[in-house]
Order: C-alpha cells, then structure tokens, then sequence
C-alpha cells in the first residue's frame, strides 16, 4: 500500500510541477482515457461479470466522481500539495457523516470521536480566521463529493464488480469532462473554471508528462486493489493516511510553505481520526 500511496503522490506531483498550462478538466480527461483504454483490454481477457441494475445511480456516482477529481487537481495546482490532500482525506468524515443521516447506520463511540476530532482537524487546516474563500469552499466540496461516492459504492458494490464500477467511473470521466471543454468553447463561467475549461493542446514535453501522470494513477489503482486482497481493511486504510505526510514534504520540496503550527496540528488531527476510523472498520470486517 506504501508503493500504491507513493504512485499517487507521485503523480500528484506531476500534476502540480509539469502541467501547469493544462487544466485540472483536461487532466480528468487523460486520465479517464488511459484508464478507459486499460481496462478495456483487461474486459477484453477476462470479461466483467455483473448483475446490473440501479444504472441511474451508477451515473450520479460517474459525475461525482467526475467533481471530485476535477476540483482536486484544480485545488493541487493553486494550493499547497498538502492542503489539497488533506481535503481529499476528509472523505471518511464525510461518508461516515452521511452514512449516519441517510444510510441509517450507527456509529460506535470511537467513531463519533473521531469525527470530533476530524471535524476540529479541518477547522485548524482551513484557518477560518485567516481567511475562508473559493479554495477552502471547494475543498470542503470536494470532501463532500467524495463521502457522497463512499455512499454510492455502498449502494451498487452488490450489483457491479469493483472493474466495472471502475470502468463506469471513467467512462463518466471521460464524457463530463469532454462535455466541460465543448461547452468552454462557447460559454466562458470564470465561477466555474474548475469545471468548465477550454481544450489547451499540450506541447510534447507535456504530453510525456501527461502519460507518466496517467500511468502512475493507474498503478495506484491497481497495487491499491491488491493491497486490499492481501491485508485487513483497517491497515490499509490508516496507511492510506500517509499520504498526507509524503504530500507535505513533497510540497515543501516543491516549494509549498512549510504548514503554520495550527495546520500541522489540524493535519495530525485528521490523520489521527482517519486512523482511528479505519482501525474500527477493520475490526468490524474481521469479526
């Protein structure tokens, strides 16, 4: 999982280093394409055995998904790596959060503790008092997006296997963000410059960048799922955590500011809560 977390990272990192020029929409649009091409062939050797069904939620997960990512490499490539990162993690509040209210399920003492602690986590990262603008809204957005997506997967992990929910997710991808780019060529929303963006053709050397990106974020996906075959859900998921670390001393090499003592504290907090989340879930799935 360290390999999966460092793959991740890594192409985090290209993202905010090496394309620059190209928008956080067309990100999710190579993405989406290498992973759509992957997994095709991967259909094509061994193909995907699903029960159907709940199609309409299928897409309402592909679009939130679509969100998600484009406001993470919006937010990666104007805010410190770190930060960025640390919104993304704030999923688990989230979906736990929303697990609780829609989902009906019950959450143990150790969980509601950390939530606690996520939530005053998140209040220490943002700063409120510093200063609270399209940034911090859409990280808080992006959290809420990718808990609403827990949600979803929750709701058709019994009616399509994990290649085809995959498969969905970049297809969706590769669709919305196409449609993004046709609607820039005709409506400009500076508002939503995160979502809607015009097509920019990468130069060759972006290009390179551009495959290297998409080639690492597939093989976090992979070494991700085979983690998750090999140990307990609850290891794999308080290492997931570490992430955060290697997003800040990534960042700082970067030449991202070294977090405030409020925000290292609130990172700590979030990192902590996740781990503890996970640890419950985990001895929840081995029982």
């Amino acid at each position: 999982m360290i390999l999966a977390v460092l793959c991740i990272v890594f192409a985090d990192v290209i993202v905010k280093e090496y394309t620059k020029d190209i928008s956080s929409v067309q990100m999710v649009f190579f993405r989406s394409f290498f992973g759509v091409c992957l997994l095709l062939v991967t259909f094509f050797y061994r193909p995907p055995q699903s029960q159907g069904g709940r199609f309409g939620l299928l897409v309402f997960r592909g679009f939130l998904g679509f969100v998600n990512m484009s406001i993470f490499y919006y937010l990666v490539l104007n805010i410190s790596l770190a930060n960025a990162s640390v919104f993304l993690q704030t999923n688990v509040l989230f979906g736990s959060i929303l697990s609780f209210f829609i989902l009906k399920e019950k959450l143990s003492r150790i969980q509601v503790i950390s939530l606690v602690i996520a939530f005053i986590g998140v209040i220490f990262v943002i700063q409120p008092q510093v200063s609270f603008g399209k940034f911090e809204i859409l990280g808080l957005i992006m959290g809420i997006t990718s808990g609403t997506v827990i949600l979803t997967i929750k709701q058709l992990k019994d009616h399509y296997g994990a290649r085809m929910m995959v498969f969905s997710f970049m297809v969706s991808g590769l669709v919305f963000s196409s449609l993004a780019m046709i609607i820039a060529e005709f409506i400009e929303i500076k508002s939503l410059d995160f979502l809607i963006s015009k097509f920019v053709m990468p130069t060759n050397k972006e290009f390179i960048f551009v495959f290297i990106f998409a080639f690492f974020s597939l093989l976090f996906a992979i070494l991700r799922t085979k983690a998750f075959n090999l140990s307990k859900v609850g290891i794999i998921g308080t290492i997931s955590y570490s992430r955060i670390a290697f997003a800040v001393i990534f960042g700082v090499m970067l030449g991202d500011d070294i977090p405030n003592m409020m925000g290292i504290s609130g990172i700590t907090l979030i990192i902590i809560s996740g781990v503890l989340i996970s640890y419950n879930k985990g001895k929840k799935t081995d029982k």
